[in-house]
């Protein structure tokens, strides 16, 4: 593939990548409005968001199967479409059901994306993967800077429902700038092939549990945080939204520092230290008094730390996995962080609802010492780079 139609390749899933997130980032900073309008308590919200967080991971292991047989463009181009169009169910049905059933949709389609463009990234970049995961990265959290704060401006203007809407109506357009991408059909071979590969293959088996507990500690934190700065620290609604926007723009450093820090340090050293950094941010979120400055060194410091790794896990796995399967087990390991770990938003509901949403973010600090425990059985890809040498 040429390099400028690798670049135009490589901004177009800037693009989409940003929107995928947008989708279901609208979705924590407008959680009081929801539960105001409702009156759901947030026990049921965050059983209705682990409904839609699960289906976002479950519908990756589709959708890198997919891209294997059909091939990546067409597959991210029906996952924007769709995913766009679910977000007119919380107009057409404005109550909870109709949210409930809108948001599962949407986490269904949008599921779909992520397993896909790494495989795509993996094939088009095999030398500097890791540099344009990072590149990856870094387009996406770009764009979802401006998710949350958008989401709350929106919401507080004309309600809950048109953040969504309007994040998919982007996703819609976004998707027909890849009609315009040439269509190109998986090459997987014929040959049986399951998902016990990634439990056989050790490396792969301590990648698929790292990925596992990240997606505990992501999807809890990401779901209550806003809430928590306005229940329990007192903060205005717009200021949490800027606090939940503000991670995403320490997120665009992460994403470089990952994909630098990969290539010079090496992948499994670069993840340790996002680990050893997330538990260190949620412990100065409980252990600083002063609410203001406890917030600001947990964006700070969790911003960055938690997308650092995302490069550096990403480009192990696609240095270990063999190409014609490569959507399928990247889809394993999507599902496993945040499909598996979308148990994170119902059990933090349930300790919310009882404890207190401080509560959640010592149970949140609890998995990310066992992800922190985890990164120390990753393989460094140094071998498997040597071997494609």
């Amino acid at each position: 593939m040429k390099l400028e139609k690798s670049r135009e390749i490589l901004i177009l899933l800037g693009v989409a990548h940003s929107l995928n997130h947008s989708l279901l980032l609208a979705l924590p900073p407008l959680l009081p409005l929801i539960v105001s309008e409702t009156g759901a308590s947030l026990q049921t919200m965050g059983l209705i968001a682990t409904g839609g967080y699960f289906l976002y991971g479950a519908g990756s292991l589709l959708g890198g199967t997919l891209s294997d047989f059909l091939g990546e463009t067409r597959i991210v181009a029906i996952s924007l479409a769709f995913a766009g169009l679910s977000t007119f169910i919380f107009i057409i049905s404005p109550s909870l059901i109709g949210f409930a059933i809108g948001l599962v949709l949407m986490s269904a389609w949008a599921s779909l994306y992520h397993p896909t463009a790494n495989s795509l990234i993996s094939k088009t970049f095999q030398s500097g993967m890791s540099e344009a995961m990072g590149i990856h990265g870094m387009g996406g959290s770009t764009g979802q800077v401006f998710a949350p704060i958008a989401s709350v401006a929106l919401g507080i203007l004309f309600g809950w429902r048109i953040p969504f809407v309007a994040f998919g109506v982007l996703c819609i357009l976004s998707s027909l700038l890849f009609l315009k991408v040439p269509f190109e059909r998986g090459k997987r071979s014929r040959e049986k092939r399951d998902f016990l590969m990634v439990f056989k293959n050790p490396g792969l088996r301590s990648l698929l549990i790292y990925n596992m507990t990240v997606g505990l500690y992501f999807r809890g934190t990401e779901l209550f945080f806003p809430t928590f700065l306005v229940n329990d620290r007192h903060f205005p609604l717009e200021l949490a939204g800027l606090a939940a926007t503000s991670i995403l723009a320490a997120g665009i450093l992460g994403q470089w520092l990952g994909g630098k820090g990969a290539k010079r340090y090496g992948s499994r050293r670069t993840i340790i230290a996002s680990s050893i950094g997330v538990l260190a941010s949620l412990f100065l979120l409980q252990s600083v008094r002063d609410p203001a400055i406890s917030a600001v060194a947990f964006v700070a410091l969790y911003g960055v730390s938690v997308y650092t790794a995302q490069p550096a896990s990403n480009s192990i796995t696609g240095y270990i996995t063999p190409e014609e399967v490569r959507g399928i087990v990247f889809g394993i390991m999507f599902f496993a962080a945040f499909g598996l770990g979308s148990v994170s938003s119902s059990l933090g509901g349930f300790v919310a609802d009882r404890y207190g949403l401080g509560a959640v973010f010592y149970l949140m600090g609890f998995f990310s010492l066992l992800s922190l425990l985890a990164t120390f059985a990753i393989p460094s890809e140094d071998r498997f780079q040597k071997s494609q040498a």
